[in-house]
């Protein structure tokens, strides 16, 4: 069972509010390619920093005397760190876009979460129509 993180917008007062689910999961390309992962996430700052981070361990580690392989596994393991912390980048750049985090949902699928999420979201705003006695005669 996966769980997805909820992202809720509401753009105008008229207009219904659009919700997300993002996927707690390791990402593989954000690990292959972080940099163009970033990009494409429209994560600018984030992106600059992974790119110079990359290019300063690049022209510092061999200067200081380690070989070629230091640099390879520092670069895996930024492309690591960026690939763990998927979730949590795309969640923070969907922040400063005007969404809020609003719950978490489980399923199978995304359909599964969905539907899970949004059955609990219809109790929460008419508890009455789920009550034991909701029907009952008067």
């Amino acid at each position: 069972m996966r769980v997805y993180r909820v992202m809720e917008r509401q753009v105008s007062a008229d207009e219904p509010v659009e919700t997300r689910f993002i996927a707690e999961r390791f990402r593989w390309l954000a690990f292959l390619l972080p940099v163009v992962w970033l990009l494409f996430q429209r994560l600018w700052l984030t992106a600059f920093l992974v790119l110079a981070l990359g290019f300063a361990l690049g022209l510092a580690l061999p200067r200081l005397g380690f070989g070629e392989g230091y640099v390879l596994i520092c670069g895996l393991a930024l492309g690591l760190i960026v690939g763990l912390e998927s979730t949590g980048l795309i969640v923070s750049g969907l922040e400063k876009r005007g969404w809020h985090e609003v719950g978490a949902a489980t399923g199978d699928t995304i359909e599964d979460a969905e539907t899970r999420w949004f059955a609990g979201r219809s109790r929460e705003t008419n508890p009455a129509d789920h009550s034991p006695l909701a029907g009952a005669p008067v």
